[in-house]
């Protein structure tokens, strides 16, 4: 476990009709690269060792790489709950070409924070 460097590609099939292709799945297969962090090609039933290397936040609709903790919006101004919540932070890695690519998105520091 741990042990594969980044850009490791490795194959995978799955059965299951209910697999979901979320964040928490890389990191769940991640579980073999030494960054704990994979990224999966559906289409070519495939995964990659990568390692994060930008966040970016619902706070000013992913424009910008943040550093930690990520403050993001959790509700707006008028204290209505954004639909965006639960996806709050984006994940992305560089590929070989130093292009950003998106891991996934998912709930980020800041939502188990009080919002700023």
């Amino acid at each position: 476990m741990y042990s594969q460097k980044d850009g490791h590609e490795f194959g995978y099939v799955t059965s299951d009709k209910k697999f979901q292709y979320g964040l928490n799945e890389n990191m769940v297969h991640g579980r073999y690269c030494q960054s704990g962090m994979s990224f999966i090609d559906k289409s070519a039933n495939s995964m990659k060792c990568v390692s994060i290397d930008t966040v970016k936040t619902n706070a000013d609709d992913f424009a910008t790489k943040v550093k930690s903790p990520q403050k993001c919006k959790i509700s707006d101004e008028n204290s209505v709950v954004v639909s965006n919540f639960d996806s709050a932070c984006e994940y992305y890695y560089l590929d070989e070409t130093k292009t950003l690519q998106k891991i996934g998105s998912e709930y980020c520091e800041c939502s188990l924070m009080e919002e700023i």
